[in-house]
């Protein structure tokens, strides 16, 4: 869990900008009209240790070093993979709905619950949509 001194504000990749305005912005968004609104929430979830967990990544195949998660304003639950260098320059990689993840949303799940129970945070409702049926 990455504590509150080191949540600094990131750094953008150009996919998760083009995410956030395109498809995954509207799907995962879609109460806010414009693409600064999504971002800010974002950002929130960052800096912000009562609105976002940050853990790091122990998943397999994956460029992240860390996880960012956090419910949304609209009830989705929302994970920002993230690489977090040695410097704590913290860049923001791409945008994720944990329930249409393709590698297994419980590993997100779980992370989550582990620190939001410590904090006192709402727990997510642990949805399920995998594209085709299968993880």
């Amino acid at each position: 869990m990455l504590p509150k001194e080191k949540r600094v504000s990131p750094i953008t990749s150009v996919d998760f900008a083009q995410h956030l305005k395109g498809q995954r912005g509207k799907a995962y968004f879609p109460y806010s009209s414009t693409t600064k609104e999504k971002w800010w929430e974002c950002l929130e979830a960052i800096l912000n240790p009562e609105k976002g967990v940050i853990v790091p990544d122990m998943r397999t195949d994956k460029s992240s070093t860390h996880v960012c998660m956090f419910i949304n304003s609209s009830g989705e639950n929302i994970a920002l993979p993230l690489v977090i260098d040695e410097a704590g320059k913290i860049t923001l990689i791409t945008i994720k709905n944990i329930a249409e993840s393709e590698q297994n949303p419980a590993w997100f799940y779980d992370r989550y619950e582990e620190v939001a129970k410590q904090r006192n945070m709402p727990l997510m409702n642990r949805r399920w949509r995998p594209k085709d049926g299968k993880y």
